[in-house]
């Protein structure tokens, strides 16, 4: 989708340990937090525990102003519980899932929108079997976020 995409903003990199106190090394090193921002967190809050997974979010949430955009990615609770009890991996290190990631969001004032790969709107042609509706509980699911405030 970005093959003949420019770039329009600068990229800086922050070497910062996401567990501890970060918001104001990201500050000193020139953050705005004036000015709306995009965060990504990709392949990062299923790797955390729960209070690291909300730390995160409140210190974002208090870093951003309306016109800031987030996208991130979840797995379920039961994509953990998979997890946790295969011979994979991941199970060494997967710490959070949800089944409900637009309320997770929606508590730090984000306007969350939720699709699963595979969905209409994330498909890219790799899919080919429907995906059962979110609104069935206990299923082994990855999930797109994208919020704005």
């Amino acid at each position: 989708l970005l093959t003949n995409a420019t770039a329009k903003c600068h990229r800086h990199t922050i070497g910062i340990d996401l567990t501890k106190s970060w918001s104001n090394e990201l500050i000193n090193q020139g953050y705005k937090p004036n000015i709306p921002t995009v965060w990504l967190m990709e392949g990062l809050l299923m790797y955390l525990d729960e209070l690291a997974v909300n730390n995160i979010l409140k210190t974002i949430s208090d870093l951003s102003i309306k016109g800031s955009w987030l996208g991130a990615d979840l797995i379920s609770v039961k994509s953990l519980q998979i997890a946790s009890q295969s011979k994979g991996i991941v199970r060494k290190y997967w710490r959070f899932g949800t089944d409900f990631p637009e309320q997770l969001f929606v508590y730090y004032n984000w306007k969350a929108m939720v699709i699963q790969p595979g969905d209409e709107e994330a498909n890219f042609g790799r899919y080919h079997q429907k995906l059962p509706p979110l609104e069935i509980p206990n299923l082994r699911r990855s999930f797109l976020i994208k919020a704005f405030l």
